[in-house]
């Protein structure tokens, strides 16, 4: 604890002015602004790369969602060539479920 500051201090942007007050808060935003900005940006960047890298199944899947509006997992499975979610368990496991 420390006990050298006077007791009766109030250390929160509250006991400023309000021009101050506003001036720090948008310092503040726009300080923090910049880091989210850049994240945005990354991610943006990243899932445009993934979905030019996949074109022809993107393209594949909305074709297929246009002509019946809803699929299963196995079916997106199937026409993409991925394994279904039970299929990719069993392999990291090395072993098959009996059931």
């Amino acid at each position: 604890m420390v006990d050298h500051l006077p007791s009766q201090a109030n250390w929160g942007l509250s006991c400023m002015d309000v021009a101050a007050y506003w001036s720090v808060i948008a310092h503040a935003i726009a300080l923090s602004g910049l880091d989210a900005e850049k994240a945005v940006d990354e991610a943006y960047e990243k899932a445009k790369s993934l979905l030019l890298e996949n074109r022809d199944k993107l393209d594949l899947l909305a074709g297929r969602l246009i002509d019946k509006e809803t699929l299963y997992e196995s079916e997106v499975s199937e026409l993409l060539g991925l394994k279904a979610g039970k299929e990719k368990e069993e392999d990291k496991s090395g072993e098959k479920d009996a059931s």
